[in-house]
């Protein structure tokens, strides 16, 4: 799964938590508020800081042994910011009792959940992740 992450995140932008938390969500049967998640703009968080930090930990990759304090320094901010936004979408769900959908619903749950959190995955690479997560 880690693999398919990183993939995604390399080669299609993907933001990797949001991901998580859509299959999160679906495989427990868990529902966000969705003015709540609006609220967080996350496309803004993604764009202004996590993009950026990350760009500049990547670019470090290319330097001597110098730059691998600050790279390290630079992956624990990206996380940091990770773990943050991961915190204010668990604070944007319901307060209803959890469910265990369907197992064919799952997918059709992550795929909504997806949609609200503005990750563009194709329905394929949605598939085989849903096949990793939930069976």
């Amino acid at each position: 799964m880690e693999a398919f992450c990183l993939a995604r995140q390399d080669g299609q932008d993907v933001f990797i938590p949001l991901l998580l938390f859509a299959a999160w969500c679906a495989r427990f049967g868990l529902v966000p508020d969705e003015r709540a998640v609006v609220a967080l703009n996350l496309p803004e968080w993604q764009d202004r800081v996590v993009t950026p930090v990350r760009a500049a930990r990547r670019s470090l990759r290319d330097l001597d042994a110098p730059g691998d304090a600050l790279r390290n320094q630079l992956k624990a901010c990206e996380l940091s910011v990770e773990r943050h936004l991961m915190e204010q979408l668990a604070g944007c769900i319901r307060p209803t009792p959890p469910s265990d959908p369907p197992r064919g619903g799952r997918f059709r749950v992550f795929q909504e959940y997806c949609r609200l959190l503005q990750v563009e995955i194709d329905a394929a690479q949605a598939e085989r992740f849903s096949g990793m997560v939930f069976d």
